[in-house]
């Protein structure tokens, strides 16, 4: 008797799995994207997804002048040079759930990568709090020279999040790194909506680089900006010289020891 109680179970179990799995969901959420490296910088983008995929693309987007600011160190004042933006093209995060694609519009030029596998492991925890009316859960991880403190919901169970964070048993709703260099955070949730259709630009996706040649490309990309603004200097003057190993700079969000 205990054993046909015990298949029971198990069967109702599985059949309940099967059904979560086979239902439908998909949604709309807005996030804001805060990165504060030498000044603060705000994106907003609009993450569609459902169950198979998420596509999470930038939104009211203006073009920027570039401007100078200084900021007080230890050793005196120093001058930050902020690049703007003149090509509006808008950047996505497109995830499959099997690949992951980035198109980032860097130094005004568009470039079009894929992602390596999400590397480290995710920390799970027991804290929660509530987000736009969901329960979240925390999680942490190193990602790129970064400890992150996500929180996800599993009332919505789709591996899914913005930017590059992912893998988890719920959607993210909010991160943040230990520095507070980077803060996502979503401010309207909609979920069932009547369109969840996402589509993007297939033959855009076959011509995207490697991780390797995207980084490789951002390098060339930098050298070329500073040899045009050495050019614009007066006569006589020495060319701006661009260290690499400076410790004081600033670092970028993700921070690669390697091309990983």
């Amino acid at each position: 008797m205990k054993k046909k109680i015990f298949t029971l179970k198990v069967c109702l179990f599985i059949f309940i799995s099967s059904y979560s799995q086979k239902k439908e969901i998909c949604g709309q959420i807005e996030y804001k994207f805060t990165t504060n490296i030498a000044y603060k910088y705000i994106e907003n983008y609009t993450l569609t997804f459902n169950n198979k995929k998420s596509f999470c693309k930038e939104k009211n987007v203006e073009k920027e002048s570039s401007k100078k600011n200084q900021e007080e160190k230890d050793e005196g004042l120093q001058q930050n040079f902020i690049v703007g933006r003149k090509n509006i093209t808008r950047k996505y995060y497109y995830d499959t759930r099997k690949d992951f694609y980035v198109k980032d519009n860097y130094l005004d030029e568009i470039l079009i990568f894929k992602e390596k596998p999400l590397k480290g492991a995710w920390e799970l925890h027991t804290e929660t709090k509530k987000l736009s009316n969901f329960l979240c859960k925390k999680a942490t991880i190193n990602f790129r020279g970064r400890n992150y403190t996500v929180w996800y919901t599993t009332e919505i169970p789709v591996p899914f999040g913005p930017w590059k964070l992912r893998g988890l048993p719920g959607l993210i709703l909010e991160f943040y790194d230990t520095d507070r260099v980077f803060h996502v955070l979503a401010n309207h949730v909609k979920v069932g909506i009547d369109n969840c259709t996402i589509s993007v630009d297939e033959k855009e996706l076959k011509k995207a680089m490697s991780m390797n040649s995207y980084l490789d490309k951002k390098e060339e990309l930098i050298d070329k900006m500073f040899a045009e603004m050495s050019a614009k200097r007066p006569k006589g003057t020495k060319p701006f010289k661009r260290d690499k190993s400076c410790e004081d700079c600033s670092k970028g969000i993700e921070i690669f020891n390697e091309k990983n």
